[in-house]
């Protein structure tokens, strides 16, 4: 952005993978629209209300997910806790799945969870992707 020949967008969507599709969310969705963050922790851009753990909490997908016989009963768990729309870094998520064990799980079932948690985006509709950054909406129950 030297002297000002890059404008502030171009040099987001160059510097952030995830700024199309916050742009996306900006000018795409509704004002009141509800976002559940999975893989991406930074959600100032979205300017929408969000939930965006960072990589030391808890995601509350990690318990939703074992708690949901499917990925279409997660669908409906999502809906249930008012969330409208997920946005879903891939990169990053595998990221920090890795290097911090986000939504990683153990025991007997977690073969069964880490299947369900993969199988979810088929249970959304997808509306945008860009970066290895996607936004489902989540189906109204």
């Amino acid at each position: 952005m030297a002297l000002g020949r890059e404008s502030a967008d171009a040099y987001l969507a160059r510097r952030l993978d995830h700024f199309a599709a916050a742009r996306f969310v900006q000018e795409r969705l509704p004002p009141d629209a509800r976002l559940l963050l999975i893989g991406e922790t930074r959600p100032y851009y979205f300017y929408r209300e969000a939930v965006a753990p960072s990589a030391y909490d808890v995601h509350p997908l990690h318990r939703w997910v074992q708690e949901s016989p499917s990925p279409e009963a997660l669908a409906k768990r999502l809906a249930t806790e008012g969330f409208t729309h997920v946005v879903l870094n891939i990169y990053e998520l595998k990221r920090l799945h890795d290097n911090y064990g986000l939504l990683a799980f153990s025991g007997d079932e977690a073969e069964a969870n880490t299947r369900r948690l993969r199988e979810l985006p088929r249970a959304l509709r997808l509306l945008f992707a860009a970066n290895g950054v996607f936004v489902f909406e989540v189906p109204r129950p």
